[in-house]
């Protein structure tokens, strides 16, 4: 007499359960691995901005002037141009590093501007943070006129001159860790992005805005910042005063 087999099938129910959780599975495991590849690349972009900086500040003490962008837009108010920018193709040498480095996901160049006298500059990447990106910038500029000009960077490619007189290009301004405007979008556009809605007015008047801008402390009058080439129009200039602490001061030159 045959004996009945204890073998079971596996049922329907049991197929799909089992389905289900090796999808899930392999769901946490793919985030997982695309979040570890994303932040890889932040960690690179990071390096990378930092080796350009290095370069951008040793080139500046030995040939006493920064890289002028290519194909440059010009940042004005009024008749008075405040800065050049671009991006940090193949056209500008580093004479620090053989091939300026692009955005590892992208391939795009970063974005760079400098100050019309060729001395302060700021150079701008967009990190994948995630699912949130936000503006990565770094420089040596320092802001020394009050609301008029806290960065180089402006969320704009489209046109040869941007006015920052008119208000509402004020809020093209690209700030260190935020994500209003962008360097560059990771999703529908390689161009730098402008959402519009940075509201300049609450941003610049906080009492404690050291996160937004840096603040120059050089200057004791009016004069040294004519000397220096950082006079833009009469205006209301930071000046330090004795006891080290900043004043606004209107200047006439």
């Amino acid at each position: 007499m045959l004996k009945k087999s204890n073998n079971k099938a596996f049922t329907f129910v049991e197929i799909v359960i089992v389905t289900i959780i090796l999808w899930i599975l392999a769901t946490i495991g793919f985030s997982s691995f695309v979040w570890n590849i994303s932040s890889w690349r932040d960690t690179l972009r990071k390096s990378h901005i930092a080796e350009i900086v290095w370069a951008m500040k040793t080139q500046k003490q030995k040939k006493w002037s920064l890289p002028i962008p290519s194909n440059y837009f010009k940042t004005k108010t009024w008749a008075t141009i405040l800065a050049w920018q671009w991006k940090l193709d193949k056209n500008i040498w580093l004479s620090e590093i053989d091939e300026i480095p692009v955005d590892p996901k992208l391939e795009i160049p970063y974005l760079y501007s400098i100050t019309t006298n060729r001395q302060d500059f700021q150079v701008a990447l967009t990190l994948e943070n995630g699912d949130s990106p936000i503006a990565l910038l770094k420089w040596n500029y320092k802001s020394i006129a009050k609301n008029i000009l806290p960065t180089l960077l402006i969320a704009t490619g489209s046109t040869t001159e941007i006015d920052i007189s008119i208000n509402n290009n004020k809020n093209l301004f690209i700030f260190d860790n935020q994500s209003h405007n962008l360097p560059y979008n990771f999703e529908w556009d390689l161009e730098p992005i402008s959402d519009w809605v940075l509201d300049l007015t609450w941003l610049l008047d906080e009492a404690d805005s050291s996160w937004v801008f840096s603040q120059n402390s050089n200057f004791e009058t009016c004069l040294e910042i004519k000397k220096a080439g950082k006079s833009i129009w009469n205006w209301e200039y930071q000046i330090r005063s004795s006891t080290w602490a900043l004043t606004n001061t209107w200047c006439t030159f």
